[in-house]
C-alpha cells in the first residue's frame, strides 16, 4: 500500500503536540489533525487558566489579610469582576498559544489539518473538514485526542443545567453561590479559586477525603485550607437528584442514610474524566477499548501494534506532563524506532491550594497498598526561617526511605510545594540516598531548608550520642558530657 503520509497524528494536546514537533523536525511527514484547537484541555481549559484564576482569587485572599504583615488594612472592598477575570485569562492563554500555533507546527515541517477523524482501517483515517472529506493514510499512528469532563448520570442534572472545567472560563458573572461536586483536584482548586473570589462554595464529595490518592494527613491541609476560606465540605454524598427551584438549582443527596437539600446560583461538576474516542470509530481499526479509555500496553501500543495512544486519551495518568512525556516515548518508538515505555511510578503532581501539595514516588497510602516497608521523615514548615517570614507556615515535608536510606518518596504541602518538589524528583528518580539530598549547601533563608531540616533531624541521633562520645572520648581525650 502506498500511504499518503509517514505518520499521522490525531490530536493536538500535549502529547500529540511533542511528537509531531519532534517527528516534523528529523523529516517525517507527519500530519497532525485537530478538531478544535491547538493546545488542548490545558491551555484553554485546564491547567493555565485555572492557574490565572487561583492567582487572582489568592490576591484577594493576601489583602483581606494585610494586617498580618505589619501593614494598615486599606479598608478598600475588593470585588471580582467576571469581565476582568476572564480577560486577564484570555490574555494568559494568548501569551502562550504560539508555542503550540499552527504558524510554529508548519514552519517545522508539519502539515496541520482542522477536522475530525475517523478510522477506514488501522492505517486509513477519513478526515472531514470544511474543505469537505479526504482520506489519509500511514504506517504509523498516534491517536492523543484528550479528554472531557465525565458528567455522572444523576437525575434532573441535564435539565438544570451545570458548569464544568470546559465553560468556567467563559462564565459572565462571578456565582454568588457555588455547588462543586467532586472532591478531585479539579473540584478542590475551583472550590478555593472561586471561594476567594467571592462565591459562597459547597463541596459534595462521596470520599472521606479530599484528594483521595494522597495520604489523609497531606489531603487534610487542602480541606482546612478550603474550610478557612470559607467552603463547606460535605464528605460521604451520595448524589440523588438536581432540580430547579424557583431559579436555584438544589442538589438532594444522602449522607450517612439521611435525606439533605444543598441549594445553590450554579453547580460546577468535577466528577472525573472520560477520553475522546466516541468519533474515532476505533472499531474500524480493532483498537480494544472500554466506555472511556483506549486499552494500551506498557509500551503505550493499543491492540493494533502500528497504532498508540498517548495522553489522557489511555486513561493512565491525567497530567499535562504525563501527556508530553507519552509523547515523547511515541516519538523514540515511532520515529526513531528505539525501544522505551513509561515508568509511572515516578510520576510527579501539584494541587495547587494554599498550601500547595506535591508528590512524587511512593506515599504511604501507596507503598502500604504495594507491601513496600519504608521508613518515614517529616518536617514542619512552622521550623523553616524563611516561611516564618513570610508568614505562611502552614504544611510539612514527608520523605520515605528504603532500609537503604534511598529516597523512594517525597509528598510537600507547603509553600510553593511545586517548585520544593524538584530535589525529591532528583532523588527518587536517580536512587539517591539521603545524605545525598542533605549534603549541598544551600541560601539561607530558603524554603528548601525544609529538606535539610527533615534529613538532618533523622540522623542528628546516629551521629550525637553517648556511644560517638565514648569513643571520642577515649581516642580524642575530649572532656566534655555531651546533653544532660
Amino acid at each position: 500500500m502506498k500511504y499518503s503520509h509517514d505518520l499521522i497524528v490525531i490530536g493536538g494536546g500535549a502529547a500529540g503536540l511533542t511528537l509531531t514537533a519532534g517527528a516534523a523536525q528529523t523529516g517525517v511527514k507527519v500530519v497532525l489533525i485537530e478538531k478544535e484547537h491547538m493546545g488542548g484541555d490545558c491551555l484553554y481549559y485546564g491547567c493555565v487558566p485555572s492557574k490565572a484564576l487561583l492567582r487572582s482569587g489568592k490576591l484577594i485572599e493576601n489583602l483581606h489579610e494585610i494586617n498580618r504583615f505589619g501593614l494598615p488594612q486599606s479598608g478598600i472592598d475588593i470585588s471580582a469582576d467576571a469581565a476582568l477575570l476572564m480577560s486577564n485569562i484570555q490574555q494568559v492563554i494568548s501569551n502562550i498559544a504560539y508555542h503550540d500555533s499552527i504558524e510554529r507546527f508548519t514552519s517545522l515541517g508539519a502539515e496541520v489539518i482542522f477536522g475530525r477523524s475517523r478510522f477506514i482501517n488501522n492505517h486509513e483515517l477519513e478526515i472531514e473538514s470544511v474543505s469537505g472529506i479526504q482520506r489519509i493514510s500511514a504506517p504509523k499512528i498516534s491517536i492523543s485526542t484528550g479528554s472531557s469532563p465525565l458528567i455522572i448520570p444523576v437525575p434532573g442534572l441535564e435539565e438544570t443545567g451545570y458548569l464544568t472545567n470546559k465553560t468556567v472560563f467563559s462564565i459572565s458573572k462571578i456565582p454568588a453561590e457555588l455547588l462543586v461536586i467532586g472532591g478531585g483536584p479539579i473540584g478542590v482548586e475551583m472550590s478555593y479559586a472561586f471561594s476567594n473570589l467571592g462565591s459562597a462554595v459547597t463541596l459534595l464529595t462521596n470520599t472521606d477525603q479530599l484528594l483521595p490518592h494522597e495520604d489523609p494527613d497531606m489531603a487534610r491541609y487542602a480541606e482546612n485550607a478550603l474550610a478557612c476560606s470559607g467552603v463547606k465540605l460535605i464528605f460521604g454524598a451520595e448524589i440523588g437528584q438536581v432540580l430547579n427551584a424557583k431559579g436555584r438549582k438544589q442538589i438532594k443527596y444522602t449522607q450517612n442514610g439521611s435525606a439533605h437539600i444543598q441549594s445553590g446560583e450554579e453547580i460546577l461538576v468535577a466528577t472525573g474524566r472520560t477520553g475522546n474516542i466516541s468519533e474515532l470509530q476505533l472499531d474500524n481499526a480493532g483498537i480494544e477499548h472500554n466506555q472511556r479509555f483506549i486499552k494500551t500496553n506498557s509500551t503505550l501500543q493499543t491492540s493494533r501494534k502500528n497504532i498508540m495512544a498517548i495522553g489522557d486519551v489511555n486513561g493512565n495518568f491525567l497530567f499535562t506532563h504525563v501527556a508530553g512525556a507519552e509523547g515523547g516515548i511515541a516519538f523514540r518508538r515511532q520515529v526513531l524506532g528505539l525501544p522505551a515505555n513509561m515508568n509511572y511510578a515516578r510520576v510527579p503532581w501539584t494541587t495547587y491550594t494554599a498550601p500547595e501539595i506535591a508528590s512524587i514516588g511512593l506515599n504511604e497510602k501507596r507503598a502500604d497498598k504495594a507491601g513496600i516497608a519504608y521508613r518515614k521523615i517529616e518536617a514542619e514548615f512552622s521550623e523553616n526561617d524563611r516561611a516564618q517570614a513570610e508568614r505562611e507556615t502552614d504544611g510539612k515535608i514527608k520523605i520515605l526511605t528504603d532500609k537503604k536510606e534511598r529516597v523512594i518518596g517525597v509528598q510537600i504541602a507547603g509553600p510553593h510545594a511545586g517548585e520544593l518538589l524538584s530535589p525529591g524528583i532528583f532523588a527518587v528518580n536517580e536512587g539517591w540516598k539521603l545524605s545525598k539530598l542533605y549534603s549541598p549547601m544551600l541560601p539561607y533563608p530558603t524554603l528548601t531548608e525544609i529538606y535539610k531540616k527533615a534529613i538532618g533531624e533523622y540522623m542528628s541521633p546516629k551521629l550525637f550520642n553517648p556511644g560517638v562520645r565514648k569513643f571520642l572520648k577515649i581516642f580524642k581525650g575530649y572532656r566534655g558530657t555531651g546533653p544532660v
